[in-house]
């Protein structure tokens, strides 16, 4: 049986005993059920995340978007990456002609390169923060559905949720797979034409 009340005063940020510990990693055991590699990426994008505050919606993001990595490619969109970034978004912002070959080398290297679309992420979520007039819960609908941001209301209740999990239960993926924090580079050739604020 979980116990509700370690959870809620670990979030709350109170002190709890070792039994109440052990009440939480059963519980984010239970609610986060995700292998060796989807933990990789969790942990990386909570520690690129963390530089612009976002240490616990970017992997939230990658999370819903990818499975944490699991689906690179939508083809339907079309969209790359832990963070299925859209490739007419990643052409826009990084200034490349999307019917150039370059376009598919940029969509390669989201898929490659985690650093690359996290710092796409990043750029656009702050871009919709500043949009939104700091507004988080719209700056989320907007990252999922743009300027029409009522159909993205469901995504952004699900990433704030899965966000809220990750906040509680990341030592303890970080402990059960023995993942030390690193916060990769970008290596992609594109890694020099994001500006990030």
């Amino acid at each position: 049986m979980i116990n509700i009340f370690a959870v809620v005063g670990v979030t709350l940020g109170l002190t709890v005993s070792s039994t109440q510990h052990q009440a939480i990693d059963e519980f984010c055991d239970a609610n986060i059920r995700i292998n060796h590699d989807q933990a990789n990426v969790l942990v990386t994008s909570y520690e690129i995340g963390k530089e612009y505050g976002l240490e616990s919606v970017l992997p939230a993001i990658a999370w819903r978007e990818s499975k944490l990595g699991k689906y690179l490619l939508n083809i339907n969109d079309p969209s790359f990456g832990p963070y299925a970034i859209h490739i007419d978004t990643a052409t826009s912002r990084l200034g490349i002609d999307r019917d150039s070959f370059m376009a598919n080398v940029l969509a390669q290297d989201l898929v490659m390169d985690q650093g690359l679309g996290a710092h796409l992420a990043i750029n656009e979520i702050k871009y919709w923060l500043r949009i939104r007039g700091g507004n988080h819960p719209m700056a989320l609908a907007s990252y999922n559905a743009g300027f029409v941001y009522k159909r993205g209301l469901e995504y952004s209740e699900d990433v704030t949720q899965k966000a809220g999990l990750i906040k509680l239960c990341i030592t303890r993926i970080k402990n059960r797979f023995n993942i030390a924090s690193k916060k990769p580079e970008c290596t992609s050739r594109f890694c020099s034409l994001l500006e990030m604020q």
